[in-house]
C-alpha cells in the first residue's frame, strides 16, 4: 500500500481536539482506496474504515486470498475486537461489554462480520464461518 499522490488527504471535525474523521487516499494493487480513522469524543474505541472498490472491479486485479490477507493484517495491527463488511453503512460504536447485543446488532446491519471465535454463539442461528483469519484470529461470517 502506498500514498496516492493524485488525491488529497482530508480531515473533518470541529477544530477543537482531535479530528472526527481523518482520511488517507492510498493505492493498493493499482486501485484507489481510502483509509479513514475516527474516534468520537468520549468513546473508548475508535473506528477504522478501509474503503475498497466493488469486488467485481477488485477481482480483475487480485485473488480473494490477497484481500483476506490485508484484512487479517489490518485487524491484527489495529488490535480489532470486531469488524464488519459493509456497503457503506457506519459501524458505530458497539458496546463491547455486552457481546451478545453487539454481535447481533453488527450482524443485523451489515453484509458480514468479523468476530472472535467466542462471539459465534451470539450470532443468528444458522450463521456459519466462512473463513478464520490466522493472524488476527477473527472469524469471517458472511450473510
Amino acid at each position: 500500500m502506498e500514498p496516492d499522490p493524485h488525491r488529497q488527504r482530508y480531515v473533518s471535525g470541529t477544530k477543537k481536539g482531535a479530528p472526527l474523521i481523518l482520511g488517507e487516499p492510498l493505492r493498493w494493487h493499482g486501485m484507489p482506496v481510502v483509509m479513514e480513522a475516527c474516534q468520537a469524543t468520549g468513546q473508548a474505541t475508535g473506528e477504522v474504515t478501509f474503503r475498497l472498490p466493488p469486488w467485481a472491479h477488485m477481482a480483475e486485479h487480485l485473488a480473494e486470498d490477497t484481500l483476506w490477507s490485508l484484512v487479517d493484517a489490518l485487524g491484527s495491527e489495529l488490535g480489532a475486537h470486531c469488524a464488519v463488511l459493509s456497503d457503506g453503512r457506519a459501524v458505530g460504536y458497539p458496546d463491547l461489554a455486552d457481546i451478545p447485543q453487539a454481535a447481533a446488532r453488527l450482524q443485523l446491519s451489515h453484509l458480514g462480520v468479523l468476530v472472535p471465535p467466542g462471539w459465534l454463539s451470539s450470532l443468528r442461528p444458522g450463521s456459519s464461518p466462512y473463513l478464520t483469519l490466522q493472524v488476527s484470529e477473527l472469524v469471517v461470517v458472511l450473510e
